[in-house]
Order: C-alpha cells, then sequence, then structure tokens
C-alpha cells in the first residue's frame, strides 16, 4: 500500500494496524500524517535608510520533512523600494523612499513545502549638512548701521539654508532679507548665527 497524494503541506505513511508487516494479510491499515513546517529566520530585520545600501540575508529550515536548498519569493506587501530579494534569499539594493514597509517573505523546499514569516523594515529619513559658511566680507568690521551677508551650502532635500541670530547676540546683530541672509549690524562685540534648513520625504 502506497499513500499517493497527501493534505497539502503534510508528510504522510501507511502502517499495518494488524498483521506482521503491510504485506501480509492485515485487517486494516493505519495512515499518518504530519504538518510540515518550514522556519524562516531572521524572527525581523533591521531599518534600512535612504540612500545607503542595504543587504540582509534570509534562511530557511525544517525539523520534519522539508528538504533544502529553498527558494524565496515575497507573497505579501511590498519591498522597500530601491531594493529586491534574489530566489537565495538576500534582499539587497539602495532604498529610495523613506517610508514603513510590511511584505511576507515565503520559502519553499526543494520537496515542495513551504513556510513565510510577515516582516516590517523603517527606511529612515538620511540625514543632511549644511556646510561652506561664509560672510562677506569675510572678517566683517562694525560700522554703525552696517550689514554684511552670509551663505552656505545645504544639503540633498533642497530647501533653503535660513539664518537666525543666537539669543546671546540679539544686542550685536539681526538678521534680515531673503532667509536672513542679510545681517545687520547693531553693535560692537560676537555676532553668532544659527543655519537651518528643513527637511523633506526622504532627509
Amino acid at each position: 500500500i502506497n499513500v499517493t497524494s497527501a493534505p497539502p503541506g503534510q508528510l504522510c505513511s501507511a502502517s499495518a494496524a494488524s498483521g506482521s508487516s503491510i504485506n501480509a494479510d492485515v485487517s486494516n491499515v493505519v495512515v499518518s500524517c504530519t504538518t510540515v513546517v518550514v522556519d524562516v529566520n531572521p524572527p525581523s530585520l533591521p531599518s534600512a535608510t535612504f540612500g545607503n545600501a542595504y543587504s540582509q540575508t534570509l534562511t530557511a529550515s525544517s525539523a520534519n520533512g522539508a528538504v533544502g536548498p529553498y527558494s524565496y519569493t515575497v507573497s505579501a506587501g511590498v519591498l522597500p523600494s530601491g531594493t529586491a530579494l534574489s530566489p537565495a534569499g538576500v534582499i539587497s539594493g539602495t532604498p529610495n523612499a523613506a517610508n514603513i514597509f510590511n511584505f511576507s517573505i515565503q520559502a519553499t523546499s526543494s520537496n515542495g513545502f513551504a513556510g513565510q514569516r510577515a516582516y516590517t523594515v523603517n527606511v529612515l529619513r538620511a540625514s543632511q549638512t549644511i556646510t561652506n559658511m561664509a560672510a562677506s566680507p569675510a572678517s566683517p568690521v562694525f560700522s554703525q548701521g552696517g550689514s554684511f551677508t552670509v551663505s552656505a551650502s545645504g544639503g540633498a532635500s533642497g530647501s533653503p539654508v535660513v539664518f537666525s541670530v543666537a539669543p546671546a547676540s540679539a544686542a550685536v546683530c539681526v538678521a534680515s532679507g531673503p532667509n536672513g541672509t542679510t545681517i545687520q549690524m547693531l553693535a560692537s562685540g560676537a555676532c553668532q548665527l544659527l543655519a537651518n534648513q528643513a527637511g523633506n520625504a526622504n532627509y
């Protein structure tokens, strides 16, 4: 007696309930079925950062019947934009959108058994840096009613760099004009300036 078809996801075998063997004259046969479990790991995936390379390797295993190697597919949801899943279970690429991504990965064994796990990957916004701060003239000298201008290079968000005067310098200077780039002199002393740049969806 052979078990020619098992329920999906199960392994089945037949044994004699009476008699000396399955080929003997038996009164009945017992068919036993076991649900094959495929575990997909790791249990969770780390966060990614917009514009930074990302790579994580998934593995699968079974203690009761599934046989490797395993192939991997996305069974639900979507991977972080800019990344892809290889058949060998490697999620890799450079995320090109900051967001929270939910998806499920299915691993299928070489003998046809499958398991899956749900994941959430948070793609974080990237940081940006303000550089090349400069004054014109480079070393302003106080003159009553005088002024000078400031500039800086912003990060990748494309938002303008906005200047303001630190509270400790409020009696010495004041920022005016578009984005505070014109600094009016009020008194002699140190004029401490602050530069800020707004982010966007990815920075």
